[in-house]
């Protein structure tokens, strides 16, 4: 449901996998259709982002200074 849920609000999603069910799970999300009221309820559990892959510390490059505060997530412009 979660990658229906990015396609559905126009997000590209790489999903990635090894594994011949997680594969056809991901190509099933395809048929997956969220209501309105689905996009709703799932908006209204939180606004804030949070990016779960930086690879900055092993790549010794700080590739989102300034951009997320240190639990991760994003700031806001006022």
């Amino acid at each position: 449901m979660v990658l229906a849920w990015g396609m559905r609000r126009g997000v590209s999603v790489v999903p990635k996998s090894i594994h011949r069910d997680r594969i056809e799970e991901n190509v099933r999300s395809v048929a997956c259709e969220l209501t309105e009221r689905d996009m709703g309820e799932l908006q209204a559990l939180g606004d804030a982002r949070r990016r779960y892959n930086n690879p900055s510390q092993s790549w010794g490059v700080e590739l989102f200074r300034g951009l997320e505060d240190s639990d991760g997530k994003h700031g806001h412009a006022d």
